[in-house]
């Protein structure tokens, strides 16, 4: 596969794993990071000698700090409900008067 497709395919996982995140199980996140770890090593090395790699290497990164962030705080989020799971309520939306 060349640059463009492994690309694009990176590009997926993030879309999914941003969109699904909410109702994939641990495992199944660590998988799909794992995933994209992989992945996003086979496009830079894809991007290797282009004129803009440098480019590619900050975006590949900015990427995945940002999934991986994402993935975080939800991890955080079911840290939080597993510890305290009665003190944790969803909050209501209030209108000021």
């Amino acid at each position: 596969m060349g640059y463009s497709e492994l690309r694009n395919k990176l590009e997926g996982i993030a879309c999914e794993l941003c969109t699904h995140a909410y109702s994939l199980s641990h495992a199944e996140r660590a998988v799909r990071l794992h995933e994209m770890g992989l992945l996003a090593g086979q496009v830079l090395a894809a991007a290797e000698g282009l004129p803009n790699a440098a480019t590619i290497t900050a975006s590949i990164d900015a990427l995945l700090h940002r999934v991986q962030s994402h993935v975080g705080i939800l991890e955080q989020r079911d840290l939080i409900r597993e510890l305290h799971p009665f003190e944790v309520k969803p909050q209501t939306a209030t209108r000021a008067q």
